[in-house]
């Protein structure tokens, strides 16, 4: 149909002086009657456009890439559920629902009476019964965090600094390259001072004057407070980014956490949270002789989805989730295989605690069982690598940013 034009009587006149003839007036139109015969006219039928199909991927390469699409999605699809009974005054941190099992038919080893309870209606496992505050540092002591600043033998120990420099590398992924930086759990103060001689202002929290007693050595009496991070009095949009490297999963009240986190970081700040994934394969595997469940120490177990569900609540923005972890993951592959095997608890754990050239009548077995150790880490990689690739690592990282 003819585009139409409302033209100005003025505008004619001056286009028809301009030696331009403006065009004759339309006739104007009858209402249109009916024909009593067939139009002689096709009918044109508006036309429809479609985008080109998009290409099919063929070859090797996207063999593989649907194959592994495929087995990410089947893997993350078996989910771990719970085979004991149900328990009783249950209230769930995430969803408050009021029905929850507990996850597995017998207790972890050394659990002190607590159990895992997960909740039936989103997932959230929790141990159970919740202990009180005050009996949670009771939990830990200088047999947890290791004397004089010293958790481990001077070879582990040296890989232990290797990988705190890993954690810079993850704040500058989130786009903090400088500022105030809080570690929440700093625990001996080894991130704190990666942190200061990376150019950060590092600050941390513990849960007792004796856990803090290392960290403040390392970087000052003032920058480390004692107490749940919502009870030490920080300023409002004090910090750049805050961390918390396998310790949310310590905590009693992660919500009131997040609340506070969210206060006391800037706007745009950065979050980041490193936890055991309940759901992932090797928790499957080892149900309650898996490493990372560490009943009663751990009072919550997160997979991705409720961590993610819990931060969206309260105000942060879940940026993205990785599941690769060589510090934690293949050396928690080995301890709970070790555990199935019926192997003593914490066997291999203890074995890394103290010096390997320690002297005495047991020296030249804990030099086999650690060549042994380190013979079967390239494996255990290899396989934690593949899990993470699936998207069920043993543990997660998730970057989250202040709403």
């Amino acid at each position: 149909m003819p585009e139409l034009h409302l033209e100005d009587p003025q505008a004619s006149s001056v286009a028809s002086a301009a030696g331009r003839v403006a065009p004759p007036p339309r006739p104007s139109r009858a209402p249109a009657q009916p024909s009593t015969q067939p139009s002689t006219q096709p009918t044109t039928q508006p036309s429809t456009r479609t985008s080109p199909p998009t290409p099919r991927r063929h070859g090797l390469r996207a063999l593989l890439s649907d194959l592994a699409s495929a087995t990410r999605d089947l893997v993350r699809g078996v989910r771990i559920r719970a085979e004991g009974p149900e328990v009783s005054e249950f209230r769930c941190a995430l969803c408050e629902g009021r029905e929850a099992r507990r996850l597995f038919a017998h207790d972890a080893p050394d659990s002190l009476g607590h159990h895992v309870a997960q909740c039936q209606e989103c997932s959230l496992a929790v141990v159970h019964p919740l202990p009180a505050q005050a009996e949670i540092p009771s939990f830990y002591g200088d047999v947890y965090y290791g004397p004089e600043n010293a958790k481990f033998g001077p070879v582990t120990e040296f890989f232990v600094y290797l990988f705190r420099l890993a954690r810079v590398r993850a704040l500058r992924k989130a786009g903090i390259r400088r500022g105030a930086v809080l570690d929440i759990g700093c625990a001996r103060g080894v991130s704190l001072t990666v942190l200061q001689r990376a150019g950060y202002e590092p600050w941390g929290t513990e849960l007792s004057e004796d856990s803090a007693r290392s960290a403040r050595k390392a970087v000052g009496e003032d920058r480390v407070r004692v107490g749940p991070v919502e009870e030490v009095g920080f300023a409002d949009g004090q910090f750049d980014a805050i961390t918390a490297w396998q310790v949310f999963e310590h905590l009693r009240d992660p919500a009131a956490t997040l609340d506070e986190c969210r206060r006391i970081l800037r706007p745009g700040g950065a979050l980041i949270l490193a936890v055991p994934n309940i759901e992932s394969w090797q928790a499957r595997f080892s149900r309650e002789e898996w490493f990372h469940l560490d009943v009663p120490r751990h009072l919550f177990h997160f997979s991705p989805e409720t961590l993610s569900e819990m931060l969206r609540r309260h105000g942060f923005e879940v940026e993205e989730v990785s599941h690769y972890c060589l510090e934690q993951n293949p050396f928690g592959l080995m301890q709970s295989a070790l555990h199935r095997l019926g192997y003593a608890h914490m066997g291999l754990y203890n074995l890394l605690r103290g010096p390997i050239d320690r002297i005495g009548q047991h020296r030249p077995a804990r030099m086999v069982r650690y060549l042994a150790y380190l013979a079967a880490f390239p494996f255990a990689a290899a396989a934690c690598t593949l899990g993470a690739m699936l998207g069920t690592g043993a543990t997660f990282t998730i970057y989250a940013r202040r709403v």
